[in-house]
């Protein structure tokens, strides 16, 4: 059974809305390279590594969260796993036989990111690249760019009233109508809390 529209607006507002929003504030804190979240004199230390790490890998999961809940059974998602209980765009979506048929489509470079990100943070994979991949770069800016781009597409696609009141004014004006940049220093007062039960 199909869920109901208060279920739909309430996972939005809850949990949806959540996810996109650090989606934006982690993917420019990483893009800054975090050095804003740090006394001076703790930039160099093992901390500072460790919630870098941290922070990279909650993005990259947030990533293929958010790119499941975007082409989870649709033409482009194919090879994506979903499950029953996860809640995807096309639920969301005006028109969902037109949106499981033409998704915004995947870049090229999320294969090579939904890989690194499948085999090197998701599961402890025989797959996982060798010590030739340490050091390599994770293009946060663009992947993140890119991804809200794709959002954007659903926002337009969407029925605003499954969205509700709490995307349009937390996700819709602050990141999708306003340009958002990965590129301008980030704060930490920017990182929405998990426990901010405003709505």
């Amino acid at each position: 059974m199909p869920p109901s529209p208060d279920v739909l607006r309430d996972y939005a507002a809850l949990h949806l809305t959540y996810e996109v929003k650090m989606l934006c504030a982690q993917g420019r804190a990483l893009s800054d390279g975090l050095a804003d979240y740090f006394h001076p004199n703790d930039r160099t230390s093992a901390t500072f590594a460790i919630v870098g790490n941290s922070m990279l890998e909650s993005w990259a999961i947030r990533l293929r969260l958010l790119s499941g809940f975007l082409w989870g059974q649709t033409s482009a998602g194919k090879g994506m796993t979903v499950f029953a209980t996860d809640r995807l765009a096309v639920e969301y979506v005006r028109d969902p036989e037109a949106w499981r048929a033409a998704p915004p489509p995947i870049r090229s470079d999320y294969q090579g990111a939904f890989r690194r990100i499948n085999t090197e943070i998701a599961h402890l994979s025989a797959h996982r690249s060798g010590s030739e991949a340490v050091g390599m770069p994770w293009l946060v800016a663009d992947l993140s760019r890119s991804l809200l781009g794709a959002i954007r597409v659903f926002d337009r696609a969407a029925d605003y009233d499954l969205l509700g009141d709490r995307w349009d004014r937390e996700v819709r004006v602050p990141f999708l109508k306003a340009g958002y940049a990965f590129t301008t220093v980030a704060h930490p007062d920017d990182l929405p809390s998990p426990y901010d039960s405003t709505g």
